[in-house]
């Protein structure tokens, strides 16, 4: 499973609110199930990040530090905020220190999905059957 997120303002306002956690409450149990979870934050992460006002009238773009513990909670595994050589460096060692047999484990449920879902056998009758509909919906 993989996606595109950005902890916008309203929801940044709903997590002060409820819980940092609050968001994933809905869709922690899809998240779960999948074998691999990537995550793409698209609002960095800023130490000075102002608080979340709802009727804020310019544009602001970014989260708290705290709200990495959603994406944490999610099941996304190694979490690093870009830019923040550090904590990638420290998820490196994490992912280092994990036993064999785990990262092992780690590596099979990857190529497995890769295989499901994104082997030139899977892909490529699926692009032809794109290209056959838009050509097909092209003609007159």
């Amino acid at each position: 499973m993989t996606g595109v997120t950005a902890l916008v303002r309203a929801t940044a306002y709903e997590m002060e609110q409820r819980g940092v956690l609050y968001p994933g409450e809905l869709i922690d149990p899809i998240l779960r199930s999948a074998d691999i979870t990537h995550i793409s934050n698209e609002i960095p992460f800023a130490k000075n990040c102002p608080p979340p006002d709802r009727n804020q009238q310019e544009l602001v773009f970014c989260s708290d530090p705290s709200y990495i513990d959603l994406l944490r909670d999610a099941g996304a595994g190694l979490v690093a905020p870009a830019g923040d050589a550090a904590a990638l460096a420290a998820q490196a060692r994490a992912l280092y220190a994990l036993a064999p047999v785990e990262r092992d484990a780690m590596g099979a449920r990857g190529c497995a999905y890769f295989a499901r879902h994104y082997h030139p056998s899977v892909l490529t009758p699926r692009l032809i059957g794109h290209f056959e509909r838009v050509l097909r919906e092209a003609r007159p």
